[in-house]
């Protein structure tokens, strides 16, 4: 349905027809209603909450990321390849990965981080003993 020159609505119609003798509709009657503003208010809830799933999905990407450029002296490219290597290798979501690595790399305050590389493996290879 066109509102306005060119501004599109989202309208539901709702009606019933009635028949005659010979099956033929011949009486139709209903009503339309206009849901642009309730179609729209979803779409940009939808939209908002996949944008903020993304921001986040990439702040665990680049923590880790760094965490890997850090430990083993790579660049950030290298680094994003190991992460995608392992994701495809593990069958594991790139993000999960990511979250995974971000949360071994924390060490204790007062702690030594000899252990970073190990949690880190640990993370990047899971099946090994």
């Amino acid at each position: 349905m066109v509102g306005t020159p060119d501004e599109e609505r989202s309208v539901v119609l709702v009606g019933d027809g009635r028949t005659g003798d010979d099956g033929e509709v011949v009486v139709l009657r209903g009503f339309a209603v206009d849901v642009t503003t309730s179609v729209r208010q979803e779409a940009r809830r939808t939209a908002d909450s996949d944008i903020d799933r993304a921001r986040a999905s990439q702040e665990d990407i680049d923590l880790a990321r760094g965490v890997l450029m850090a430990l083993y002296g790579i660049d950030a490219d290298i680094a994003m390849r190991v992460l995608r290597r392992h994701s495809q290798y593990a069958n594991v979501k790139l993000r999960t990965l990511a979250q995974s690595v971000r949360e071994a790399a924390p060490t204790a305050p007062g702690r030594p981080q000899h252990d970073l590389h190990q949690r880190i493996s640990a993370v990047l290879y899971p099946d090994r003993d």
